[in-house]
């Protein structure tokens, strides 16, 4: 007997769910993910019609406003645009293409509501190529913001030409020390760990982890500078000569929602 009145709670639960319409069921989906203990605050799949530039996009969720761009002294707004196929990773939820941004210092910018409470952790999540070019300097990057300030870069290091570019981590002018030796191309996974804290805030980057494995030790990171104070309210890719490929942007609470877990 109590079985079948299981079976029927199910019945009912289940055919309550598919009755409501799309935007109740995120809602409830999006309240599931609070209670448990992790908020996806934003994300972005670039899930928009191949070859359309990025400028006035205005998908994912989480954001305050659409795409706007900033050009570089030879950019063009054909040159921030969106490309198929998506970028993958593995045990990693994809949707949608990827942005390519292949303009000189050209950017693609969008906004949050402000983060970096004390006490609070922020994790911030990326699929990108950030290869650069042998014969110029020009830095493929991914920023936080506060208003028009840099505050956290991840990019592609700073090379002369024909040098060997590799990951570099700069928070609020500070370089992580030593910088990862880890080459910029191919693609990668990023996972920035922030920790607020009255005392000074740390951020930590993590470099292609083991989805399956669970939430990184602070001890693997790649790199790391701590100490620093900082909020950001801004995300910007900014692409050089060679090129900037993004696609996967997550920020969340928790390490899971950060990578769609």
């Amino acid at each position: 007997m109590k079985s079948l009145r299981l079976i029927v709670l199910l019945m009912c639960v289940a055919s309550s769910v598919l009755a409501l319409p799309p935007e109740a069921f995120q809602s409830q989906l999006k309240a599931s993910r609070i209670s448990s203990g992790g908020v996806l605050i934003a994300y972005e799949g670039f899930d928009y019609t191949a070859d359309s530039t990025i400028k006035g996009s205005n998908g994912g969720t989480g954001w305050t406003n659409a795409w706007s761009t900033a050009l570089g002294a030879f950019g063009l707004q054909s040159h921030l645009s969106v490309v198929s196929p998506g970028l993958t990773y593995l045990d990693l939820p994809t949707t949608g293409n990827q942005l390519r941004i292949s303009g000189s210092d050209s950017s693609a910018l969008r906004s949050i509501a402000p983060l970096g409470a004390d006490g609070s952790t922020i994790w911030v999540s990326f699929l990108g190529l950030l290869p650069g070019n042998i014969y110029y300097g020009n830095l493929n990057s991914f920023n936080l913001l506060d208003g028009t300030t840099v505050k956290v870069t991840v990019d592609n290091g700073v090379a002369g030409p024909g040098e060997a570019r590799s990951i570099r981590l700069v928070v609020d002018g500070t370089a992580s020390t030593p910088s990862p030796a880890i080459p910029s191309s191919p693609q990668h996974l990023y996972v920035l760990r922030i920790d607020f804290a009255a005392g000074g805030d740390d951020v930590r980057l993590f470099v292609d982890p083991v989805i399956s494995a669970g939430e990184p030790l602070n001890s693997t990171a790649k790199a790391s500078v701590l100490g620093q104070s900082f909020t950001f309210d801004k995300l910007r890719l900014t692409g050089g000569f060679g090129g900037l490929y993004s696609d996967e942007v997550r920020i969340a609470t928790t390490w899971k929602e950060a990578v769609g877990q």
